[in-house]
């Protein structure tokens, strides 16, 4: 048994946009089922925590030094001046660790890449890397990009160079984590609570087999910008008699949805269990012709037994198969024409039962442990 620290950023405790899904906390569920686990979690505010964290570490000028060009011109030039000059947060963070003498460390903080700086002195550290579009992410800045923020996200870089290894979610962002990143990174797809969304539950008696159900965080105009594209498809090859789309989000709605409501889009809001909608749905679709990371819906809509209707993009986060586990539409106008007419019962559950043959090959708890004990079997040092 190893010793493990498993670094994360309080925000994460926030409500996600389908509310439903914590994938640190899975992740620290799984190593702890085979080793010494400590948490340590950083947070501008005490209240933004995970559960049984074991180490809290508040600093909130931290977490806002990249709100203000000051800030993050006094950040670059500290990272630019190296170990001597981090900041209370870096130093109260390895005098941390140190005490804990972790044999590995798990780095969850992937909008605070340069964290793995103090990290690494204590124990080789893995980074787990995650593509983001909003400010402070891990995405490379383009090259139209003030160049503050180029330089600042260079020094980031050079100073998380330290890690042993970088991780991604899915074989999909190999390319962006490799360019980023300089190294070819290991994908370990992120566990599902796989026994929680198969467990019995009765179907929802407010949606039909008729409906086709679509989960995610509709605030963001990437996602809502697949969706209306497809509706508007939809609308153009005539709109079925009876069926609606129902979405739920629970960040809100872009106004392009907002835009287009009707008696066939439903709005929902935020719902708090979704297992009993997908179970009565038709299909789940997962309309994101941008996706990043491992797209919630398709793995909810196979753990709850729901057929899946997705995009190229999407599927390839789940390296999906067409016609196997998910049927898959290439652009707006091949995606409605899935919803136009969706399949019979029959097919219906051979993609349900193979989308479920799927998520217990590659994100069971078994699957998710073996990936993560890989990690600790190359990368820990001996423990004492």
């Amino acid at each position: 048994m190893s010793r493990v620290a498993v670094v994360v950023l309080g925000d994460i405790a926030e409500p996600t946009a389908d509310g439903f899904v914590n994938r640190n906390a899975l992740l620290i569920r799984s190593l702890k089922r085979h080793h010494q686990v400590s948490v340590v979690d950083l947070s501008p505010t005490p209240d933004l925590v995970l559960p049984d964290v074991d180490h809290l570490l508040v600093s909130r000028r931290s977490f806002e030094m990249d709100s203000t060009r000051a800030g993050r011109i006094e950040k670059l030039l500290r990272l630019k001046m190296g170990s001597f000059a981090a900041d209370s947060l870096e130093r109260e963070l390895r005098s941390t660790l140190t005490s804990i003498s972790p044999d590995l460390i798990f780095a969850l903080t992937y909008r605070r890449i340069e964290l793995v700086r103090p990290m690494a002195k204590v124990a080789p550290t893995i980074l787990f890397a995650e593509e983001r579009s909003q400010p402070g992410a891990t995405a490379i800045p383009a090259k139209g990009t003030p160049l503050l923020s180029r330089s600042l996200d260079a020094v980031k870089r050079r100073a998380c160079r330290q890690a042993a290894a970088v991780t991604v979610v899915s074989p999909s962002e190999i390319p962006w984590a490799t360019e980023r990143f300089g190294r070819l990174p290991i994908v370990v797809p992120h566990g599902v609570d796989i026994d929680w969304w198969s467990a019995p539950v009765d179907a929802s008696t407010e949606i039909s087999r008729e409906d086709v159900l679509t989960i995610g965080n509709y605030l963001l105009s990437r996602n809502a910008e697949g969706l209306v594209a497809v509706i508007m498809a939809l609308r153009q090859l005539g709109w079925p008699a009876g069926r609606r789309i129902v979405v739920v989000s629970a960040t809100g709605y872009h106004p392009s949805l907002r835009a287009i409501e009707g008696p066939e889009l439903l709005l929902a809001g935020a719902v708090a269990d979704p297992r009993s909608l997908y179970r009565a749905a038709g299909a789940a679709l997962v309309p994101a012709f941008e996706a990043i990371g491992i797209k919630n819906g398709i793995t909810q809509g196979w753990g709850t037994g729901c057929p899946v209707i997705a995009t190229t993009a999407s599927a390839a986060t789940v390296s999906g198969n067409d016609g196997v586990d998910m049927l898959i539409g290439r652009d707006p106008v091949e995606v409605a024409s899935l919803l136009l007419a969706l399949p019979d019962e029959a097919v219906r559950g051979r993609l349900a039962a193979a989308g479920q043959r799927t998520l217990h090959d590659g994100f069971s708890n078994e699957a998710h442990d073996a990936a993560l004990d890989a990690l600790v079997v190359s990368f820990a040092r001996a423990s004492s």
